[in-house]
């Protein structure tokens, strides 16, 4: 599934949830690779994007003057909150 950064509702330690009810489950131990990892992460793609290891895909893709800059600074606060989450945790 890939879904845009605009649609999530919230994220907490254990769900990214989206505005269309669906969700990424990010639950300890459904984690794939290690206790930390559940994504891959790509500032450089086009559009910027977060590849979590279950095939779900975020992209950060606004369109518009200045978007470029606008998708990178969200791309760092989803990629905080979600470091968040995982410090949360323990």
């Amino acid at each position: 599934m890939v879904k845009k950064h605009s649609e999530i509702q919230h994220i907490d330690k254990n769900v990214i949830a989206f505005l269309d009810g669906s969700q990424i489950n990010l639950k300890a131990g459904e984690r794939k690779y290690t206790d930390e990892c559940v994504a891959e992460s790509d500032i450089t793609a086009n559009p910027p994007c977060f590849r979590f290891f279950d095939g779900n895909i975020i992209v950060f893709d606004l369109n518009g003057l200045f978007s470029k800059g606008k998708n990178k600074k969200q791309f760092h606060v989803f990629q905080h909150k979600l470091w968040q989450s995982f410090s949360t945790d323990r």
